[in-house]
């Protein structure tokens, strides 16, 4: 977790804050309302989701496959900047991060204090 450690902390820029990482992660098999909830989150004034993805839509798909070996930078440009770091709370859906075996482990070494609503 680059957060936690401050070696990485001390040689990120400004953009690179841990305040752009998500908070919550949304999983659940398709088909269950994890893009219901995921829409009702977003409007909420202090919820913020990632931006769309051109290729997968609303979900990211890092965690889980391919999008992974891209790497971090690549994974936060889907956040934006906090506006106010104590009030921008966000979070991501991905379905598929539901049953694939690496997408756990991906995500504690990343979020290690991400919260997760499974459906």
């Amino acid at each position: 977790d680059p957060c936690e450690d401050k070696r990485h902390k001390d040689i990120w820029s400004k953009e690179k804050t841990c305040d752009r990482f998500p908070k919550l992660l949304i999983i659940g098999p398709q088909k269950t309302g994890t893009t219901a909830l995921y829409l009702f989150l977003g409007m909420h004034p202090d919820l913020s989701s990632n931006y769309p993805s051109s290729e997968t839509f609303e979900e990211i798909q890092f965690f889980n496959g391919h999008n992974y070996h891209k790497g971090i930078d690549w994974y936060m440009e889907f956040f934006p900047i906090p506006s106010n770091t104590t009030s921008d709370f966000y979070f991501e859906k991905s379905a598929n991060y539901f049953d694939s075996e690496v997408a756990p482990r991906r995500a504690a070494a990343l979020l290690s204090k991400a919260k997760i609503i499974t459906i």
